[in-house]
């Protein structure tokens, strides 16, 4: 089988993305959407997916993932995937092992979106070189930024999903009312998510006095549509 130079990924609460990259190109090929909880740990995700695509285990592998990454134990956030660093490279056989907090890869992509993937949302104008914030919702929320220093562009590492969520009018009021009821602490994430989505639909649906069906996120997103 052909050895790739890399196996990078990119793995979520719900999905892990997987691609290879060959040679001096950073191009990302063959790639595959897995579902997380279809594999008991990430060594196993990594190892079906190169055998889906025929591939050799690369030298390289450099893993984006949704939770805090500073340790040498990884323990995602938002599903039981638990993993150490150096006992994840010694037993892929592997030279070398980067694990970066998803929304750090996010922040240092966001300076190479072309103006085809960038869309305006209000008045201004777009100014280069200032910081740059990163929000974007899935299963949880992520949020990061990017700032530059001495030159060159760094990613600022946060989670800025679990900050309390601020009501600003009655109605906000009243879903914070419902979560607190059913949450210690009601996150942002709570709202900006896949469950925020569910927390929403079913607060709503108890302010309104209505009865409703219990949904998954992708039918109530669906039904938003209709």
């Amino acid at each position: 089988m052909t050895t790739p130079s890399a196996l990078i990924a990119d793995i979520g609460g719900t999905n892990a993305r997987f691609a290879v990259t060959f040679g001096d190109s950073l191009e990302a090929q063959q790639i595959r959407n897995l579902a997380v909880d279809d594999y008991a740990s990430i060594e196993i995700a990594i190892r079906d997916y190169l055998q889906q695509v025929e591939l050799d285990m690369p030298a390289s592998v450099c893993i984006a993932i949704a939770c805090p990454t500073h340790n040498d134990r990884i323990k995602m956030t938002n599903n039981g995937w638990v993993f150490y660093k150096s006992e994840l490279k010694q037993s892929l056989g592997i030279t070398n092992l980067s694990v970066i907090n998803d929304y750090a890869a996010m922040a240092l992509a966001a300076p190479n979106l072309g103006a085809v993937e960038r869309i305006q949302i209000g008045s201004g104008e777009p100014l280069t070189g200032f910081p740059v914030a990163v929000l974007g919702p899935g299963t949880g929320l992520g949020v990061s930024g990017l700032v530059h220093y001495l030159g060159h562009p760094a990613p600022v590492v946060t989670e800025g999903g679990h900050v309390d969520f601020a009501p600003t009018n009655e109605q906000e009021i009243e879903i914070l009312r419902f979560l607190l009821r059913r949450h210690e602490h009601v996150s942002a994430e709570r709202l900006l998510s896949g469950m925020g989505l569910e927390n929403i639909y079913q607060a709503l649906a108890e302010i309104r006095a209505e009865q409703v069906d219990a949904l998954k996120p992708a039918q109530i997103s669906a039904l938003a549509f209709e």
